[in-house]
Formats: structure tokens, sequence, C-alpha cells
């Protein structure tokens, strides 16, 4: 769900004045969000589902030609594996050159 409302939310930027948006924007809102935004969201999936579920399509969404905005995990803990073998390939997951846009998360 998080990878739709982000996407969402970025629409409703494009054109401010649209419905569902219908706002009138004293700012250039979709420059802002450009120029300062950070996508995130919390999550208890294990590593190799977030990969499935958001990362491995992140990039064709937001991190491209015509926009790169950088993903950043709020609360991440999976409670469903073990924690050691997870977390170290979330750390391999941040470094990984496949996900440029993959700031990191906070682990709880």
């Amino acid at each position: 769900p998080a990878l739709g409302q982000m996407q969402d939310f970025y629409e409703c930027l494009k054109n401010v004045h649209a419905a569902p948006a219908t706002y009138n924007a004293k700012n250039d809102l979709l420059a802002a969000y450009r120029a300062r935004w950070v996508n995130s969201f919390n999550t208890a999936n294990p590593a190799d589902s977030l990969k499935s579920l958001t990362l491995n399509k992140y990039g064709a969404a937001f991190w491209n030609d015509q926009i790169k905005i950088p993903l950043f995990i709020g609360e991440y803990h999976s409670v469903y594996v073990d924690n050691r073998p997870d977390l170290k390939e979330m750390v391999e997951t941040i470094h990984s050159a496949e996900y440029p846009f993959f700031m990191g998360f906070s682990f709880f």
C-alpha cells in the first residue's frame, strides 16, 4: 500500500488544481517536492519481501530521469523472522547499487 499512496500523492502534486486535490497553492509544491521530499513508510515485512513488494518497483516510479525522490523506512522490525540475518540483509540492501534511492531505516 505504501507505494500506491506515494504515487497518488505525487500525482496530486503534479496538478494541485485537479480533483481530488483542488488546492490553490501559493508556492510551487511540485518544485519543493522534487527538491526536498523523502518518501517513507513503516513496515514489519522481512527484507526479502521488502525487495519484491516495494524496492524493486520504487525506482521506476521515483528514481528515474524525471524525478529522484529518496526512500527511508521510518520504523522497521520484522517479527516474523530471525533479526540477525534479516538486519544483515537490510544493511546490505542499503549499500546495494541496485537501490541508490534507499537511504536506510530505523530499527525498533
